[in-house]
C-alpha cells in the first residue's frame, strides 16, 4: 500500500488511479486530519 499527498489534484487523481491512496494537500492541519484518518498519526486530543 502507498499514500501519494501532493498539493495537486490532477496528481492526487492518477496516483488513485494506479491504485494508491490519496490525498490533497491545502493545508497543515487537514493533512493531519486525514492521515489520522488512515490510522497512520494518532487523533489530535
Amino acid at each position: 500500500e502507498a499514500l501519494f499527498i501532493d498539493d495537486k489534484e490532477i496528481n492526487v487523481n492518477a496516483a488513485r488511479a494506479l491504485g494508491m491512496h490519496g490525498i490533497v494537500f491545502k493545508t497543515a492541519s487537514q493533512l493531519s486530519s486525514d492521515i489520522s484518518a488512515f490510522g497512520l498519526l494518532p487523533a489530535a486530543q
